[in-house]
């Protein structure tokens, strides 16, 4: 009686330890899976920076605060934008570095400009100087094959203004890593 005891502890205890082991090898096989899906969606990320507008307002104005940025995307995946960086080369009066990134604090937060030139200008940007951008539900995106706008306005911190023939750059982050760059004069 005390063999078929032992015999049927023993199955007992073996189902329940392959039981276990079934189960660590199930969550290492979903986390080597979300790893790679990171890396398939970076593939997927694509877009280019389609065309930059300077809004003068009047049209014959010779300095502007804000501009638009048209987005294709040629990727297989909805792209969100993490940052977008407008600078310039020192040929303009005022030497223009400002990036704007997303806050992690909350997604009703708007994006952080900062002066990477004048540490001093760091702010909160309200909507109608930027849309929120980074991966929250009310974030910028550009669906599949098409073409989105977004308009930025410098903060109201920054000195300059853009200035007619200054040779600006557009630095575009996407989320999964997707980079644009495009440079084009006033």
């Amino acid at each position: 009686m005390a063999a078929v005891l032992t015999i049927a502890i023993t199955i007992i205890a073996g189902a329940a330890l392959f039981g276990y082991v079934n189960a660590q090898a199930s969550n290492s096989e979903n986390a080597l899976g979300n790893a790679n899906a990171l890396n398939v969606n970076f593939l997927n990320e694509h877009f280019v920076i389609a065309q930059i507008v300077y809004d003068r307002s009047p049209p014959t104005s010779s300095t502007t605060s804000s501009i638009t940025i048209y987005l294709y995307n040629s990727g297989h995946v909805t792209d969100n934008i993490a940052s977008i960086e407008l600078f310039n080369s020192s040929a303009g009066t005022t030497r223009l570095n400002i990036m704007y990134n997303p806050l992690p604090q909350s997604p009703t937060d708007f994006p952080l400009a900062l002066d990477l030139n004048h540490p001093a200008c760091n702010e909160n940007v309200s909507s109608d100087e930027a849309p929120a951008l980074g991966n929250v539900p009310s974030s910028f995106s550009v669906p599949l094959g098409s073409i989105a706008a977004i308009t930025l306005k410098l903060p109201s911190c920054y000195s300059g203004m853009f200035e007619t023939g200054v040779i600006y750059g557009v630095k575009v982050i996407g989320l999964y890593g997707n980079v644009a760059i495009s440079y084009q004069e006033m």
